[in-house]
């Protein structure tokens, strides 16, 4: 994702991980918030992969990798040990309009 939970989520295994790569299709990142983007500055261990799709993954038993389509570029290949998917959440709202609660989103 390309988002601000997608960066959260990169810095997030930043902290664990040897190298993040933050893939995502679109040309710059969406409305990630200033300190999440800060601390993704700041995270040496994290590359930022713009205008790519992961369009297959390798291994047999177990991941080792996945293949980058970037624009612009030819595929790219990734040693990979793990894949998070972060494309944010729905929050769960009814509950509070079921109250009367109002709601600014």
């Amino acid at each position: 994702g390309g988002g601000n939970a997608s960066v959260e989520g990169a810095v997030l295994l930043a902290r664990y991980a040897t190298r993040v790569y933050l893939i995502y299709r679109g040309d710059r990142l969406r409305r990630p918030e200033p300190i999440n983007l800060r601390l993704l500055s700041e995270a040496a261990n994290v590359e930022t992969l713009l205008s790519a799709r992961v369009i297959e993954l390798k291994g047999q038993d177990s991941l080792q990798g996945a293949v980058l389509d970037q624009s612009g570029s030819d595929t790219r290949e990734l040693e990979l040990d793990g894949l998070f998917v972060e494309i944010g959440a729905d929050p769960r709202t009814k509950l509070a309009l079921d109250v009367g609660v109002s709601l600014n989103g």
